[in-house]
């Protein structure tokens, strides 16, 4: 069966891929910039975090450079999940609509040589951690 991973990770069970708290802390981000925005907040930008940041980070007078090279680590690693199409073709998902997160074919179900490993999920996560850090130390924001 098809994502057994995933719905582990999120029923939170034990051993469980780290999925579900990685893109716990991608919906976080987006959803904290977005209400620190407000008004400014496009709603074209939908789930796409990469423009998201660079757009937050754009309205400040800090330094953009860190919180820039963090949206573009995240988009590239966010393109190196494999997710399964609703026609059953696997590709990579968009790196502007992490939300696909929720349908990769992870390798510990063992379907495909090409399923996303954990250690993408992990990097994923550490640029997430990272996102975090830069928006509390740089721009005083707590996600």
């Amino acid at each position: 069966m098809y994502r057994e991973t995933n719905r582990a990770s999120f029923m939170g069970k034990n051993n469980s891929s780290r999925l579900a708290t990685t893109y716990g802390k991608l919906v976080a981000i987006e959803v904290t910039i977005k209400d620190v925005m407000g008004a400014q907040a496009d709603p074209k930008w939908k789930h796409n975090l990469p423009i998201i940041l660079t757009s937050f980070a754009a309205n400040h007078s800090i330094s953009s450079a860190k919180l820039n090279s963090l949206a573009t680590q995240l988009g590239n690693q966010l393109s190196r999940i494999v997710f399964l199409k609703l026609s059953g073709v696997r590709a990579s998902i968009p790196r502007d609509s992490y939300p696909y997160m929720r349908y990769l074919m992870h390798e510990w179900d063992g379907n495909h040589p090409h399923d996303t490993k954990e250690s993408d999920i992990i990097e994923v996560d550490r640029i997430a951690i990272s996102i975090i850090n830069t928006l509390k130390n740089d721009y005083m924001v707590s996600v």
